[in-house]
């Protein structure tokens, strides 16, 4: 066994996990070859791999065509180079059963692409003819080295589970982030002073007063910033509702009044977007009595009996109306748009374009280095014959 084939022979061996047997066909006979042993049937898939340029192939088919060996058991690729007719016509000549397991790998002598074809016939001992089918084309692309470390396997296969975990988090980032609520800002006197809402306030008697008598800090800054700033912004509820409506303003107003206007000239996106803020917080009341009256008792068990006959509730929902019902999720479908993802096409778009243009100048170089070395050639001959000629 010479060095080439022995080198071939451990890379071969280092590809697969399974055993590989290596047989020498130099001076291959079926007397000192031991085939049965080679081709035990005990073996789970094996496969057999012919070179059918080696000159000792025709005495390999023979002793496998005699021993049956083309069946189901065993599965045979074949490499012919270049010689398709010739590999069909040596293949011809051999037992093959109906259920042979043949594959047949052409080289065009264009590297690195291959023509696959597969093998078939009924029964060639009955004089059946061969069929050669071509499942398709192998280009056999990628890189020249082999990776023979196993560190540099398990970095570069972390590199590639990295880089799909990555994509996937990404494209859940960006799927997640559009589908997501907005979130409500606007949630004390201190956010809507800072924002660049304008301020309006319900033009009612007790709205003047607590904005004149608060002791609020927070609210005495927003009267004197955002109401008191020269414009009328003391307006009835309809008017008030319209402007919000509109956007950029903030209206100070009644609900009990509001919300049944909101409903009939709101739509769901806007009733959606609307943001409530307290102004006046709820303070605890009590029936205005002498002390020691003997109506109290009277008036405690009064109000009782109204709260355990849902009477408040009634006149609750007679008087008042309730807020809003944002819909989202049941009317409005959320529109997932590419506008978040156009920057990553326009890189995509950019690197199409250099690596194009990257193609452009290797073909120039290459194209232009031959036509120079063949001037070059042609220039020599020129000037031999001119020498021969003198």
């Amino acid at each position: 066994m010479d060095q080439n084939r022995e080198d071939n022979f451990q890379e071969i061996s280092r590809s697969f996990l399974e055993k590989v047997h290596f047989e020498d066909m130099s001076n291959l006979d079926e007397i000192n070859w031991n085939h049965k042993h080679v081709m035990r049937y005990d073996y789970h898939k094996l496969g057999a791999s012919v070179d059918l340029g080696c000159s000792q192939a025709a005495k390999l088919f023979e002793v496998a065509s005699r021993h049956s060996y083309f069946n189901a058991s065993y599965y045979w690729l074949l490499f012919a180079n270049n010689s398709l007719q010739e590999a069909a016509c040596s293949l011809s000549e051999q037992n093959l059963n109906i259920d042979a397991k043949v594959t047949l790998v052409v080289d065009r002598n264009v590297d690195p692409i291959y023509d696959v074809y597969d093998v078939f016939s009924p029964s060639i001992s009955k004089g059946a003819a061969l069929n050669t089918t071509l499942m398709g084309t192998w280009n056999r692309e990628g890189t020249s080295s082999v990776i023979l470390l196993n560190s540099t396997r398990i970095a570069l296969i972390s590199t590639l589970v990295f880089s799909i975990l990555v994509s996937q988090f990404y494209s859940s980032y960006i799927v997640g982030y559009l589908l997501i609520v907005p979130p409500k800002t606007m949630k004390t006197l201190n956010d809507l002073l800072d924002s660049n809402l304008k301020v309006i306030v319900e033009n009612q008697g007790y709205n003047v007063y607590y904005l004149n008598t608060t002791k609020d800090p927070v609210a005495i800054e927003l009267y004197r910033k955002k109401i008191l700033n020269g414009e009328d912004n003391f307006m009835n509820v309809t008017e008030g509702i319209a402007r919000v409506q509109r956007g950029g303003y903030a209206f100070q107003c009644d609900t009990a009044y509001a919300y049944p206007i909101m409903k009939q000239k709101f739509t769901d996106k806007e009733i959606c977007d609307l943001q409530e803020i307290l102004l006046n917080p709820l303070r605890p009341v009590h029936i205005p009595l002498q002390k020691g009256s003997p109506f109290k008792e009277m008036f405690r068990v009064t109000l009782r009996k109204v709260v355990e006959t849902a009477n408040v509730g009634y006149q609750q929902k007679n008087f008042f109306s309730d807020k809003p019902k944002c819909d989202r999720n049941d009317l409005e479908t959320v529109a997932v748009d590419l506008d978040h993802l156009l920057m990553l096409f326009y890189i995509l778009i950019g690197g199409m374009v250099v690596s194009f243009a990257f193609l452009i100048l290797e073909l120039g170089y290459f194209f232009g280095l031959r036509g120079y070395r063949q001037n070059q050639v042609s220039n020599e001959g020129s000037i031999v014959d001119f020498l021969k000629r003198e």
